[in-house]
C-alpha cells in the first residue's frame, strides 16, 4: 500500500491510496490489476503495454455502485473490503480476463457456474448506454405520471395511494439524481474543467444544473434554445459518433438572434476543452468568442472551432475547425478528424454553473 497525493491548480490536494496490484493469469499471461482508493472512490486500472500499447482500461465506482452490482456485496462496509475480496478470487483463480480480437477486453468474476459479473465493460467506455440512459429516465417520468393522474382523479383510492408515498419520493429523487448526472465527463476530468472555470470567474463553484439534454429534450435549435437562453454560465458537453469528448464554457448567455451574430469576450473567459485530450484551448480571437443564432445550437468561434447548425443526433450537423482558439498544434484536434469536419454526435449536454 502507498499513500501519495495529487496537487490541483486552484490550491486543493487530494490523498489517493495505491493498494499492491492484483495479479491475474490467463493463457500463460499475466496482467496486473491496479487499484488505487481516493474520497469515497476506487479505481480499477489495467495497463499492460505489451498487450495493449495504446489503451489504459479503467472504471471507476463508490461503495453503493460496488454493492448494486450484485446482492452478494451489500455487506460490504468500506472499499477496502471489495479490495481483499477482488484478491481472493484471484487467489481461487475466479477472478478471469477475457480479450477479442479487436484488443478490447473484458474482466469477469466467476462466483459459481450460473453467476459471472463482468467488472469491466468489453470497451474502454464505462459509461452506461446512452440510449438505456434515456429510456429509463422516460420510464421514470411515466411512472410518476401514472401515479400522480391517479392520485387526483381517484379519490377513494386516496388512503391506498398515500401508502405509495415513499416511492414517489424515491423515484423522483433517482430521477432528479440521473437528469442532474452527466453521460459525458467523468468525475475525474471535472476537477481539470471546474479549476479552469473557478480561475476565469474568480469564484468558487457551489453547484452545477443541467439544463440540457439534446437526446431528452430534443436535438433541435429551438430545443435548446428554449431551455438555454438568457443563461449565464454554461458548460456545454460533446460526444460524437466517434467517441471524442469535448465542449466549451462561456459566461455569455445565450440568445435567438434572428440573423446570427458573433458577441466578443474581451476578458478571454471562454474557453474549448477536449476531455480525451485532457486539454484546455484558449480564446485568441476576442472578437469571435461564440456565435447566436436561433437556427443553431451552442457555437463556438469565427470558421466553426464548434458548431452546431442543426440537430446533430439525426444528422452530420456537428462541426469542428481550428480557427478562433488556440489549439496548441495540429495534434491536439476536438474531434476524430483534423481540421474542418462534419459530423453526428450521440449526445451533448449543457450545464449552468452557479457560484458562490
Amino acid at each position: 500500500m502507498e499513500k501519495c497525493s495529487i496537487n490541483y491548480e486552484n490550491g486543493e490536494t487530494e490523498d489517493i491510496i495505491k493498494y499492491d496490484p492484483i495479479s491475474i493469469e490467463q493463457n500463460n499471461i499475466k496482467y496486473d490489476l491496479n487499484i488505487e482508493i481516493y474520497e469515497d472512490n476506487i479505481t480499477l486500472l489495467i495497463n499492460d503495454k505489451q498487450q495493449f500499447p495504446s489503451v489504459d482500461y479503467n472504471r471507476t465506482m463508490n461503495l453503493k455502485e460496488i454493492k448494486n452490482l450484485n446482492k452478494i456485496f451489500s455487506e460490504f462496509k468500506s472499499l477496502f473490503n471489495f479490495y481483499e475480496y477482488l484478491k481472493k478470487l484471484s487467489a481461487d483463480k475466479k477472478l478471469i480476463i477475457k480479450k477479442n480480437n479487436n484488443n478490447n477486453i473484458s474482466i469477469i468474476l466467476s462466483l459459481d457456474q450460473n453467476l459471472e459479473i463482468h467488472l469491466f465493460p468489453k470497451t474502454k467506455d464505462i459509461e452506461m448506454n446512452i440510449k438505456e440512459i434515456c429510456k429509463e429516465i422516460l420510464d421514470m417520468k411515466e411512472k410518476i405520471k401514472e401515479i400522480d393522474v391517479v392520485k387526483k382523479e381517484n379519490k377513494e383510492l386516496k388512503i391506498k395511494i398515500e401508502e405509495q408515498n415513499n416511492e414517489i419520493i424515491f423515484l423522483k429523487n433517482s430521477l432528479n439524481y440521473i437528469m442532474n448526472k452527466s453521460i459525458i465527463i467523468k468525475e475525474d476530468e471535472k476537477k481539470i474543467i471546474f479549476s479552469e472555470i473557478e480561475k476565469k470567474i474568480n469564484k468558487k463553484i457551489k453547484k452545477i444544473k443541467k439544463i440540457y439534454q439534446a437526446t431528452i429534450d430534443g436535438g433541435d435549435p429551438i430545443n435548446f434554445h428554449n431551455k438555454c437562453d438568457n443563461i449565464s454560465n454554461t458548460l456545454v458537453l460533446i460526444k460524437s459518433e466517434g467517441q471524442r469528448r469535448f465542449g466549451g464554457f462561456t459566461p455569455i448567455p445565450w440568445i435567438s438572434e434572428e440573423k446570427g451574430i458573433f458577441i466578443k469576450d474581451n476578458k478571454k473567459k471562454t474557453f474549448l476543452f477536449s476531455l480525451d485530450n485532457k486539454k484546455i484551448y484558449q480564446l485568441k480571437n476576442v472578437n469571435h468568442a461564440v456565435y447566436h443564432c436561433k437556427n443553431s445550437g451552442p457555437c463556438f468561434g469565427f470558421g466553426r472551432d464548434i458548431a452546431i447548425d442543426g440537430n446533430p443526433i439525426n444528422g452530420f450537423n456537428l462541426y469542428t475547425n481550428q480557427n478562433s482558439y488556440d489549439y496548441q498544434g495540429n495534434n491536439h484536434s476536438l474531434s476524430e478528424y483534423n481540421g474542418h469536419s462534419q459530423l453526428k454526435a450521440l449526445e451533448y449536454e449543457v450545464f449552468q454553473i452557479i457560484f458562490y
